[in-house]
């Protein structure tokens, strides 16, 4: 009976041609359309890579700060010329000078418009003499000079979204990156990284590596929706140690273009102010060894994340005008992380440098890195390196 069905219906298809066609045509649109897994998100581009190695060594001048009370887990940031350490313990912020001669405190806890109440989420320069403050809820803009508060907005979570979006789309679903936070400000909007904060949508989800969005824009008029856009690197998809190194981080330029480099993927993706690629580059870094990492249980991997997070993976990209800057950590085993400097595209250093040093920033001819500080001896003294190219 069967058998006979299907043949009856092969032979009202076969003298129906047009249904036939209509038919077919429906399931290859179906076909496209789940397969479409970045909903036209594309990472395919040109690779413009090429390397002309300049520089085998960088003289790395090494500037120990005055002795101030810090609790040694801070974050550094450059504008107007000057060095600034914000303390997310003691909630303090000092200025520091570009040859580590003078330091002065700029912010501290507090209420009043010369203090800050909350803690540092993050901080960020927004150019000038100007910088923010990132804390649960609220953006809070101080000037350097005046060191009074010259803007405050609710522009994270509160924001009201579109909750009939998908998932993927929705900026509710992420929350800040906290691990690997990266805050840029271009054109009235912020930009920060973030990483899904869902029940049913987050990094253990299976749907989650191939639409995830990793930057969320908030436009700081409170009339103006956020969004949320990018994506996670293809080559993280099927990775042993995809959940421990899902991270990235990002950087921007003055024409609102983004940088962006993952923890598992050796290039260095740039991508218009609307996400649209526009080129990659990148060489592997040296004594790098992926083969160490492995898959773990949720279980395992809170357990030893601190211990996992010492394998091989590529950390932080810094844009200064045409030269990019991409820091990575070795092998487990080796004693130094490594440092890439590209002219463009052109990978031109390939450099030995101290372990948790990233380079933040330019000041004149120097090029500046964070600061760091012994959390063993727990002296209060900080220091920094600085370096021409």
């Amino acid at each position: 009976m069967d058998i006979l069905k299907c043949t009856e219906l092969i032979l009202y298809f076969a003298m129906n041609k047009t249904l036939y066609y209509y038919i077919l045509l429906y399931i290859l649109l179906l076909l496209i359309i789940s397969c479409s897994t970045y909903d036209d998100f594309s990472f395919v581009c040109s690779n413009r890579s090429s390397r002309e190695i300049r520089i085998d060594k960088l003289d790395l001048e090494k500037i120990t700060v005055p002795a101030f009370e810090t609790s040694m887990i801070g974050l550094t940031e450059i504008g107007n010329g000057r060095i600034y350490y914000a303390d997310q313990k003691l909630r303090t912020i000092h200025e520091i000078s570009p040859l580590g001669d003078s330091c002065r405190r700029v912010l501290r806890a507090g209420r009043s418009n010369r203090e800050y109440a909350g803690s540092y989420d993050a901080f960020y320069s927004c150019g000038g003499n100007t910088f923010g403050i990132v804390s649960d809820c609220w953006v809070t803009k101080y000037e350097v000079d005046t060191i009074g508060m010259i803007q405050k907005s609710t522009i994270l979570c509160a924001r009201k979204n579109n909750n009939e979006k998908g998932l993927a789309e929705n900026p509710n679903t992420y929350t800040l990156m906290y691990d690997q936070l990266r805050i840029k400000e271009y054109n009235d909007t912020l930009y920060f990284s973030i990483a899904g904060n869902h029940p049913i949508f987050n990094m253990y989800a299976p749907a989650y590596f191939n639409s995830a969005r990793i930057v969320k824009g908030v436009p700081i008029q409170k009339d103006k929706a956020s969004f949320v856009m990018g994506r996670l690197s293809p080559k993280i998809r099927g990775e042993k140690g995809r959940y421990q190194f899902f991270m990235f981080d990002f950087d921007m330029d003055e024409a609102g273009n983004f940088y962006v480099g993952y923890e598992l993927d050796s290039l260095i993706y740039k991508f218009d102010h609307r996400f649209n690629i526009v080129e990659t580059w990148g060489n592997s870094g040296r004594d790098m060894d992926f083969r160490e990492h492995k898959t773990l249980t949720i279980a395992d991997y809170r357990k030893n994340y601190q211990q996992e997070r010492k394998k091989s993976h590529y950390r932080k990209i810094c844009r200064i005008g045409r030269m990019t800057f991409r820091t990575y950590v070795k092998n487990s085993a080796a004693e130094t992380d490594g440092l890439q400097i590209y002219d463009d595209n052109t990978l031109i250093a390939d450099v030995d440098i101290p372990k948790g040093i990233d380079v933040i920033g330019k000041i004149g001819d120097y090029y500046y890195t964070n600061l760091l500080g012994d959390e063993i001896l727990d002296n209060n003294i900080l220091w920094f390196y600085r370096f021409k190219i």
